[in-house]
């Protein structure tokens, strides 16, 4: 933020609408975003003659999320510290990644050995799931929210930009898609655990002006999950 002097405010009625905005966007990306996005680049590559589902999938997601992301005009914005010197921030959340995998139960990248499927995993993990949910949620949604609330903090209690707010949120609510085959215990677990990394990665975007190191960061989050033990199913 280059004004903390012009910062604002929002009020209770704003409140409420900023939370409401967040989880209802997220919630409804994570109905159909990615499969969409997999039905379309699958006609798309079909004129090509290419049939691979996976080339589909690994391509639309994070293409459709690009293109969400750029549909709203980037704003002036100050960095207030260059990514080298995050470094330090990002230990814990690694480390709470790589519990958070170890709780799930998530089984090691390595158990397919380095065969194909551990190579299409690994693409889906590391880059394509970054990428994509990088673009839609600290990218789009971050955008989205500071154009309706601009140069604003969330409440003198909680004095974050509303924009973290709002794209944590969402891509907390995002995760809520994994009710369709999840246990309702391990969602709730991935909520809370991916609205603590939405913080984290929102303030990366606001301390960058960028979404890259949040691409990066969220990469390696990834990675940490899935090191200890990939897992069986793998979800955007």
């Amino acid at each position: 933020m280059d004004d903390t002097s012009s910062l604002s405010i929002l009020r209770g009625r704003d409140q409420v609408k900023a939370c409401a905005l967040g989880i209802c966007l997220g919630a409804l990306l994570g109905l159909g975003f990615t499969a969409t996005a997999t039905g379309l680049f699958l006609k798309l590559l079909s004129v090509f003659g290419v049939t691979d589902p996976h080339w589909a999938k690994y391509l639309g997601f994070p293409v459709l999320a690009l293109l969400f992301y750029s549909s709203i005009p980037q704003q002036s914005e100050v960095k207030t510290g260059p990514v080298f010197s995050l470094i330090r921030i990002s230990l814990l959340p690694l480390i709470i990644s790589a519990i958070y995998g170890k709780i799930r139960g998530f089984p090691s990248l390595w158990s397919h050995g380095l065969d194909e499927a551990f190579w299409w995993q690994m693409v889906w993990i590391v880059v394509c799931i970054p990428i994509g949910e990088e673009a839609l949620f600290r990218g789009w949604l971050y955008r989205l929210s500071q154009r309706i609330w601009p140069k604003s903090l969330f409440s003198m209690d909680f004095p974050l930009p509303t924009a973290i707010i709002v794209s944590s949120l969402g891509f907390s609510f995002w995760h809520s898609q994994n009710l369709s085959f999840e246990p309702i215990p391990i969602v709730v677990l991935q909520l809370g655990y991916t609205l603590i990394v939405g913080f984290w990665l929102g303030y990366l975007r606001m301390r960058t002006g960028k979404i890259l190191p949040g691409i990066l960061a969220h990469g390696a989050l990834n990675l940490a999950a899935h090191l200890i033990e990939p897992a069986l199913t793998v979800s955007p």
